[in-house]
């Protein structure tokens, strides 16, 4: 996916400005013309709070400032579609995005098309800034950072279903331990919150040695590995394990 243009709102010294690519482009011109400002518009847009310097309020044009104008809009046009993300700094920099495709009109994202904009969004390409004061910066770090913030939102919904299939789980197993004719045993986990467990990687021992016990361990030991827990790792078997505090 080829970017084709950038279109440029009251960011720093552009007020309105439109800058077509062909396949190589070379910016020329002397210095503090405005070459490495489009550079960096485009990481701001790529790329957001890990762009090599985030948006900031003295990002806005002076004109726009003194013409009450307070917002600032990066858009980038592609093969076939477009994308603008508009930044309010009256309001601290809040994100608005808009996309439009084969030449039409820019529509708000909302909760009803953002299926469609997250496919949009995942096409472009990949934007890397590099400059003097970052030449020995390692590309792959940056990738790796971008997969994380890209897959953000399914992270964390994976993170609520382990949280919520281990609750049910949990109370299940309790509600028929009178079948077994044992004492229920009483968890207690470090953190209440699994989700925040399995996000921070720690570690839940495990104490007491009765029948119980094996049960419990064992159903832990189980629902790990179905789930493919990441971070939890078995020193000898290298499986994911978990274990849990508890009292019988």
């Amino acid at each position: 996916m080829l970017l084709r243009a950038v279109e440029l709102h009251n960011f720093r010294g552009y007020r309105n400005f439109k800058l077509k690519f062909a396949p190589l482009t070379s910016l020329l011109g002397e210095g503090e013309v405005g070459k490495k400002t489009i550079l960096r518009a485009l990481d701001i847009f790529f790329n957001g709070p890990l762009a090599k310097r985030p948006l900031k309020l003295q990002d806005l044009n002076e004109k726009a400032l003194k013409a009450g104008d307070w917002q600032i809009a990066i858009t980038c046009y592609f093969d076939d579609f477009a994308i603008k993300k508009s930044f309010d700094l009256k309001q601290y920099l809040e994100e608005s995005d808009s996309f439009a495709e084969e030449g039409g009109d820019f529509q708000t994202v909302t909760d009803q098309n953002r299926g469609r904009y997250r496919q949009l969004s995942a096409s472009m390409p990949l934007y890397v800034f590099f400059d003097e004061e970052s030449k020995a910066a390692s590309p792959l770090n940056f990738v790796a950072r971008s997969a994380i913030r890209d897959k953000a939102a399914e992270i964390k919904e994976i993170q609520d279903y382990l949280d919520d299939r281990l609750g049910r789980s949990l109370s299940q197993l309790l509600a028929n331990y009178r079948d077994l004719g044992e004492p229920a045993p009483q968890f207690v986990f470090q953190d209440p919150n699994l989700a925040e467990l399995i996000k921070q990687r720690e570690k839940v021992g495990v104490t007491g040695t009765a029948k119980v016990s094996r049960i419990i361990l064992s159903f832990l030991l189980a629902q790990s590995e179905n789930a493919n827990f990441p971070g939890f790792y078995n020193s000898m078997s290298k499986k994911p394990t978990i274990t849990a505090f508890f009292e019988v």
